[in-house]
C-alpha cells in the first residue's frame, strides 16, 4: 500500500509512501488516493484531512518512468490526465478541509494537488517547480485550474512557462502556500484542531461556496486545451522530453 491513511480524533492522516520514487505518483496510486479520500469524504467521524509525502518529500508528482508502458496511446494519455483530474477534483470538491503538509521537493502534479487543498503548511526547505514545458507534455486541465485557484496569473506563467523552483519563501510571496514553518506537519495539526472545532456545516459550506464554477465560455477553452493536450503527446517533443529525462540529459526540443 503505497497510500497509507491512519486516523487520530476527527483527523484523517493521508500518507504518500514512496520515498525511493519521491513519491511520484503512478497511475494506480492516482486511483488508490482518489478511494482514500473518498473514504475519509463518506466517513462521518473524520472532520478534516492531512495529506502528506513520506521520506522527506511531499510529491514529484507523476511517475514519469511508467509513460512509455501507460502512455503509449493517446486515448492511454487522456486517460491518466482523466484519472489525475478526478482526483483532484474530488479533493477540491469534498466538504471536508484537506491540509498539505509539504516537505521536500512538491513537482509537477504535486503542485497541483497541494493547490487543490484548502490549505498548505511547507517547510523551510520546500520546492515548488512543473517541468511540464521541459518535458514536452501539457499540464492537465484540472491541474491547471487548481494552480489557478490559488495563485496569480503571473506565477501560473511563471511556473508553467519557465518551470523553475520556487523556494518556500518564494512560494509564500506567491501565495502558493499559507504557512511556512520547521514543522509542518505540526503546524498542519495545529490548524486541524482549529478545523475540527469549526461547525462541519460552515466548512462545507465554505469549501462548496469557493469552489470555482465554470463561466460562459470556458467549455470552448477546454475543448482547445483538449486538443493541444492531443497535440503535444503526439510531439516528437513529447518523445524527446521524456527520454531525455530517463536518461538524466538535456533535451532538444524542435516545437513539432
Amino acid at each position: 500500500m503505497d497510500i497509507v491513511c491512519s486516523f487520530q480524533g476527527e483527523v484523517g492522516f493521508v500518507s504518500i509512501e514512496r520515498p525511493e520514487r519521491r513519491n511520484a505518483l503512478s497511475l494506480s496510486l492516482w486511483r488508490q488516493l482518489r478511494v482514500t479520500l473518498g473514504d475519509c469524504a463518506a466517513d462521518p467521524a473524520v472532520r478534516c484531512v492531512i495529506l502528506s509525502g513520506a521520506g522527506g518529500h511531499f510529491c514529484a508528482g507523476a511517475d514519469i518512468s511508467e509513460f512509455s508502458r501507460l502512455r503509449t496511446s493517446l486515448d492511454d494519455a487522456l486517460e491518466y490526465d482523466r484519472e489525475l483530474g478526478q482526483c483532484l477534483d474530488l479533493a477540491m470538491r469534498m466538504s471536508k478541509p484537506i491540509i498539505a503538509a509539504i516537505e521536500g521537493n512538491c513537482f509537477g502534479g504535486g503542485v497541483a494537488l497541494a493547490c487543490a487543498c484548502d490549505f498548505r503548511v511547507a517547510g523551510r526547505g520546500a520546492r515548488f517547480a512543473i517541468p511540464a514545458a521541459r518535458l514536452g507534455t501539457l499540464y492537465p486541465r484540472v491541474a491547471m485550474q487548481a494552480l489557478q485557484s490559488v495563485v496569480s496569473a503571473a506565477t501560473c506563467r511563471r511556473m508553467l512557462m519557465l518551470g523553475g523552483a520556487l523556494t518556500s519563501s518564494d512560494a509564500l510571496a506567491a501565495g502558493l502556500v499559507d504557512y511556512v514553518d520547521d514543522a509542518p506537519m505540526l503546524y498542519a495539526r495545529e490548524i486541524a484542531g482549529q478545523l475540527c472545532r469549526a461547525a462541519p456545516l460552515s466548512l462545507a459550506g465554505a469549501k462548496l461556496g469557493l469552489c470555482r464554477r465554470n463561466q460562459p465560455g470556458i467549455l470552448d477553452l477546454d475543448e482547445r486545451l483538449d486538443r493541444l493536450a492531443a497535440q503535444a503527446f503526439q510531439s516528437r517533443d513529447y518523445a524527446e522530453g521524456i527520454d531525455a529525462f530517463l536518461n538524466k540529459r538535456s533535451p532538444n526540443f524542435v516545437g513539432a
